[in-house]
């Protein structure tokens, strides 16, 4: 995620704008290793959030790792 250019990472996702978050570091931070797990919140699990921007701006990042 360090590597985005052009999606913010936050540490929620109630935005306007386009962005990610690792919920296991943030919004699940508070859960026990086993309550992760029993949620389906991996270490390696990233939620992203499209915002309200042109339909291809999107794609574009996502074809570029941007």
């Amino acid at each position: 995620m360090t590597s985005l250019k052009l999606i913010a990472i936050e540490t929620h996702v109630a935005d306007a704008k386009s962005c990610c978050l690792c919920p296991s570091i943030t919004t699940h931070r508070q859960l026990s290793d086993e309550q992760l797990v029993e949620a389906g919140v991996s270490a390696g699990l990233v939620r992203v959030s499209l915002g309200i921007e042109d339909a291809e701006d999107p794609y574009r990042r996502y074809q570029t790792g941007s």
